[in-house]
């Protein structure tokens, strides 16, 4: 009897096993999003659902990787708490408010259905230019902008080609010039005009674009004896600025030039004394990790969400 009472026991306890594992599901699938800060939104909207076991979302994939419980909430569940946060998956999308309630370094580019409105005027040509910028929300400012133009009948700015395709129902009336002219005021460079240094400082630190290097290049009153360089890890505008003024308050720099995309600072000095060490000190004090030296967790964890660089450990 005793025996029969145990089989039937280990029997429950392996059902119950089976049934667990059975509700238990591993699923992947598109969530829209930029940066560390849209990571650690999406992956706490998910984890705070009932029955969610893990989430893992990859900013350069856009991919959330899930462990859940199918006896305790869905896909769609997850999608929703998702949406509610401001972020578009294939399954909804977040609404207007809160998606634009998001940071400027998380205003990522929606389906591009915004931009592609029938519009009742009838186009009658097109062109396209560079402008500079950097996130979402340059686009939306940058895209607004071109519209304002009087026969303006759709705009569309892409932040990878940093290209804005322009339609027009007069081709004689509303020009390359007007519509660049108009952009450049709120703040963007475009390959025809440069917008005021005023405007460009008032831009979030986000929109913060790289300018012409030549604002780094102005010759300095002290003369400069020795330079060299060394990696800084940072991402955007606002990195850029934070980097080159730490180096620039070390006794002895004279110019200071990080390069987002190479990682890499180029510093002179009108001192033999003034050292790479000095310097890479000085920026590591800032936030942003150097070949040499790591900054402070806490420094790192005060920088914007925009600025936040995948640390190597």
């Amino acid at each position: 009897m005793r025996i029969k009472v145990k089989i039937m026991l280990f029997l429950m306890a392996f059902a119950a096993v089976t049934l667990s594992n059975a509700q238990e599901k591993t699923s992947e699938f598109e969530v829209l999003g930029n940066c560390n800060a849209c990571k650690k939104r999406i992956e706490k909207a998910v984890n705070a659902i009932d029955g969610v076991a893990s989430a893992n979302w990859n900013k350069d994939t856009k991919i959330i990787q899930l462990t859940y419980d199918s006896g305790k909430t869905s896909l769609e569940d997850i999608s929703k708490a998702i949406n509610g946060v401001g972020h578009d998956t294939k399954f909804g999308k977040a609404s207007d408010s809160t998606y634009d309630a998001l940071p400027g370094c998380c205003q990522y580019d929606r389906a591009g259905t915004e931009n592609m409105e029938a519009s009742t005027a009838n186009t009658a040509a097109s062109f396209n230019f560079n402008v500079s910028g950097n996130c979402g929300m340059c686009k939306k400012r940058i895209e607004k902008a071109a519209k304002t133009v009087p026969g303006v009948t759709n705009a569309t700015w892409d932040k990878e080609t940093k290209i804005i395709n322009v339609e027009v129902s007069n081709a004689s009336s509303t020009t390359k010039q007007m519509v660049s002219k108009a952009i450049a005021e709120v703040g963007h460079d475009t390959e025809l005009d440069k917008a005021e240094t005023a405007v460009y400082d008032g831009l979030p630190g986000c929109c913060k674009y790289d300018r012409e290097v030549t604002k780094n290049l102005e010759a300095s009153t002290a003369k400069t004896v020795a330079s060299f360089n060394f990696k800084v890890y940072g991402k955007c505008g606002m990195c850029k600025k934070r980097i080159e003024k730490a180096a620039k308050a070390v006794p002895g720099v004279t110019n200071a030039i990080w390069d987002k995309e190479s990682k890499v600072v180029a510093i002179e000095v009108s001192d033999a004394s003034t050292t790479k060490d000095n310097v890479s000190k000085a920026i590591a004090a800032v936030g942003h990790d150097t070949e040499f030296n790591k900054a402070e967790t806490a420094d790192y964890d005060s920088l914007p969400g925009c600025c936040k660089y995948d640390r190597i450990q």
